[in-house]
């Protein structure tokens, strides 16, 4: 069991042996910062698809409620012409797609 230990020592003394082991470490090194550049780069990518995706659908969500604004402010700016020249409630709440409270609420105004 001593002549193979010694043996090993020598061996492990050996420029080239330890050479060898030099690259294999290198190689192994290199391996492992390639698959984290790697990783670091599929991450990036998926943030950005993530954050345009979010976008899109924060851009989409914040046009439908303008619009929805948009429409309701028209109506009860059509539905005051119409409570002005004393037409029937009914009729402006047909005509505008608001309810008798909505439109009991701007006649308060």
């Amino acid at each position: 069991m001593k002549e193979y230990v010694e043996e090993a020592k020598k061996a492990s003394k050996k420029t080239t042996i330890v050479k060898l082991y030099d690259k294999e470490r290198q190689k192994a090194y290199d391996y492992k910062q390639e698959i984290y550049r790697r990783s670091e780069e599929a991450e990036e990518r998926g943030m950005e698809r993530g954050m345009a995706k979010g976008e899109k659908i924060g851009l989409n969500k914040g046009e439908k409620i303008g619009l929805d604004k948009g429409k309701n402010e028209k109506s009860q700016e059509i539905a005051l012409t119409m409570l002005k020249k004393n037409l029937d409630i009914n009729l402006i709440a047909e005509c505008t797609g608001l309810t008798s409270n909505q439109l009991q609420s701007l006649m308060q105004k």
